[in-house]
C-alpha cells in the first residue's frame, strides 16, 4: 500500500487490535477484499451513499433546506442500526481506545507492547460516519509517551473507501475541536 500522509486528529475510537498468528501471511488484495466482514461493507456502501446524496440535493433549490433536514432524520436512524449491527463486530477482550487516527494509521497505549514489525488485522469503528474499517497494519513504532508505551500503526491494507470514510472522519473531528475552542475563547 502506498504511504501518503495524512493529517491526525487526536481522538478515542474504539478498535481490536488482532495480532497474526506465526502461521497467518499478509493477505493479497483479493483475498483481503474477500475477507471483509459483510457488516463493515454495508456501514461503508451507507455512509458513501450519504455523503453523495447530500452533494446532488445542493442543486436542487429552495427546497432543499426542508428535504435535508428530513433525510438527516433519516440517516439518524440508520446510523442508529448501523452501530447496533456493528457492535456485534466489537470483541471486548481486543478492544483498545486510540489515541489519535488519519486515513493512514493510528496510535494507541498498549500495557504490552507488540513489536515493531509486526502485522495486526483491525477494525476500527467510527462514530461520524457511523461507519467501522477492517484493515491491516503494521507497528512503524513504539515510544514512551506520559509513562506508557504508545504504539503507532500504519495501514497496509485498506480499501480506497474506507480511506475515504477515514479522511471524513477525521475532518469531521478537526472541526468538532476547532469549533469546540473557538467556542471556549468566546467564553473567556
Amino acid at each position: 500500500m502506498e504511504q501518503a500522509q495524512f493529517f491526525s486528529v487526536h481522538q478515542h475510537l474504539s478498535v481490536n487490535i488482532i495480532p497474526l498468528r506465526a502461521d497467518e501471511t499478509l493477505p493479497d488484495d483479493a483475498r483481503f477484499d474477500e475477507e471483509i466482514p459483510l457488516p463493515f461493507r454495508i456501514a461503508a456502501e451507507t455512509a458513501h451513499l450519504d455523503i453523495s446524496s447530500i452533494r446532488s440535493l445542493r442543486n436542487i433549490g429552495s427546497a432543499a433546506d426542508d428535504l435535508m433536514g428530513f433525510l438527516r432524520i433519516q440517516q439518524q436512524k440508520i446510523d442508529l442500526v448501523v452501530n447496533y449491527i456493528l457492535a456485534q463486530e466489537d470483541q471486548p477482550h481486543l478492544r483498545h481506545l486510540t489515541h489519535s487516527f488519519s486515513a493512514g494509521g493510528f496510535s494507541y497505549f498498549a500495557d504490552t507492547p507488540p513489536a515493531s514489525g509486526s502485522i495486526m488485522r483491525i477494525k476500527l469503528f467510527l462514530s461520524q460516519p457511523a461507519a467501522a474499517v477492517y484493515a491491516y497494519g503494521e507497528v512503524s513504532e513504539v515510544s514512551i509517551e506520559d509513562g506508557r508505551p504508545l504504539v503507532q500503526i500504519r495501514f497496509i491494507r485498506l480499501r480506497d473507501k474506507d480511506q475515504d470514510l477515514l479522511i471524513r472522519a477525521a475532518l469531521h473531528e478537526q472541526q468538532q475541536q476547532l469549533k469546540q475552542r473557538a467556542e471556549l475563547r468566546v467564553k473567556d
